[in-house]
């Protein structure tokens, strides 16, 4: 495998592929963007001749009796950006909102796709430009760690490896988008030791977006990245403090930090996870209490998600204190290996691989795993795949085969009846052990230099 994948990288590099890959590129942005669009702003059925709301709070309601909308996050995210900011209200009132697990922070962020809201298309696409522009923003900075050989052959590899699961975010304007960006700019200047305060801001506003990527803060804590640490520290502040306060005043800002305590981290500390989204045990839910709840559980699903998988009737008391033991123990062991294996002036070959281990250890630590969620897994995945590009590179090419279950599991989510089996969770497993075995294997033996100081040396 990782000679096939060090032929892709370097057929993917050469001059009339570069020219190819560019072309699809500009024509998957327009053709997938009329699709995108058309899905965020046209009914599937209108039941009346002409539209008429006047606000976004009036689209896709309860009860709309003038038209039925395609599945699409990207209007249930811009009724509640406007009615927080525009008229005042509660984001996390059910009565009015669906309510979601983001912060008050994320109505600030999502406004301005919102604001246009009269101008057919103009929200929905801008959206959308955002989120294809980080997709291929991502994979390029993903891949600027690695040696100047063939980068361009491994940016377009690492971009046809994300591009299913970024394409499913995209279609349905998830905002996956928007933690992967800052999450891939990070580990690209970590890993370069560059503007490390910058990257700690990047992190601190994935962690202010959705609060599970503060792991970040205890792996930077762990390996003593301290201009990151202040950074990411200093992110979270002026997401979760100062922008909610110039944007909706001391008194609101407070008010709305606590509605979104009562209403979603207290259910979600003392109930579950099922207590803020619904049903834990879907198939969409690829993390492990997910796949714990479909296979210990007495859980019958039904024939359009794939039937039920359960191998046992427990408890729900038994399954989650299964669950919460089993992630309690991946959280002290990230801890330890983070301690273990972080050391000053390493080369970015194994500052990136370690860095990679938290994203699977955020999936894996999170009751809710969604299936776009997993787009966070091609960051160790690009680890893997660039270290193994790598001429002599031995480690990461014994983990290469994670390649094709990645693949597999990719596929397999589309089909309910495997869906439900939870294909992610192994490939999110596999690539947890898989960087964390080379970054030991770092630790001892030493990490590999880039070519060019090898040569030089």
């Amino acid at each position: 495998m990782d000679r096939l994948l060090r032929t892709a990288s370097l057929l993917l590099d050469r001059p009339n592929a570069r020219r190819t890959s560019l072309v699809l590129i500009g024509l998957a942005y327009v053709v997938f963007g009329v699709v995108v669009v058309t899905r965020a702003e046209l009914p599937k059925r209108k039941y009346v001749d002409r539209l008429r709301y006047d606000s976004p709070m009036q689209i896709d309601r309860r009860g709309d009796r003038q038209a039925r909308y395609y599945s699409s996050e990207f209007r249930g995210f811009a009724k509640q950006a406007w009615g927080t900011i525009v008229e005042r209200l509660d984001p996390y009132d059910p009565a009015r909102f669906h309510v979601r697990a983001y912060p008050p922070f994320f109505n600030i962020v999502f406004f301005p796709f919102a604001a246009p809201w009269r101008v057919f298309g103009l929200g929905s696409a801008l959206y959308y430009t955002l989120s294809f522009g980080l997709g291929i923003a991502s994979a390029w900075w993903l891949t600027r760690w690695s040696d100047g050989e063939h980068r361009f052959g491994k940016f377009v590899l690492v971009l046809v490896l994300m591009a299913p699961l970024a394409a499913d975010a995209i279609a349905r304007s998830e905002t996956d988008l928007l933690v992967l960006g800052p999450v891939s700019a990070a580990m690209m200047l970590l890993a370069l030791r560059r503007r490390c305060f910058l990257a700690g801001l990047l992190l601190g506003f994935a962690a202010s977006f959705k609060v599970l990527p503060g792991l970040f803060g205890i792996y930077l804590l762990c390996t003593r990245r301290w201009a990151a640490l202040a950074g990411m520290v200093a992110g979270v502040i002026l997401c979760m403090v100062l922008l909610p306060v110039a944007v909706f005043g001391p008194q609101r800002a407070w008010d709305l930090h606590l509605s979104w305590y009562r209403r979603v981290v207290a259910p979600y500390q003392t109930e579950g996870a099922g207590a803020v989204v619904g049903n834990a045990a879907r198939p969409s839910n690829q993390s492990l209490t997910g796949a714990l709840e479909r296979y210990l559980r007495p859980t019958i699903g039904s024939a359009a998600e794939g039937g039920h998988v359960n191998v046992a009737s427990l408890d729900r008391k038994t399954v989650r204190r299964i669950a919460r033991t089993a992630q309690a123990v991946i959280a002290v062991s990230l801890v330890a290996i983070w301690l273990a294996c972080a050391r000053r002036d390493e080369p970015p070959a194994h500052e990136a691989v370690l860095f990679a281990t938290v994203t699977p250890g955020v999936l894996l630590l999170s009751e809710i795993s969604l299936t776009s969620h997993h787009l966070l897994l091609i960051v160790p995945l690009s680890a893997v795949v660039l270290r193994a590009c790598a001429p002599g590179e031995v480690r990461a090419a014994r983990w290469t085969w994670v390649v094709a279950l990645y693949v597999a599991g990719v596929v397999g989510v589309a089909v309910p009846q495997v869906k439900v089996l939870t294909p992610l969770l192994p490939v999110t497993l596999a690539l947890l052990v898989g960087c964390v075995a080379i970054a030991v294997q770092d630790r001892l033996y030493g990490a590999p230099m880039p070519a060019s100081a090898a040569t030089s040396s």
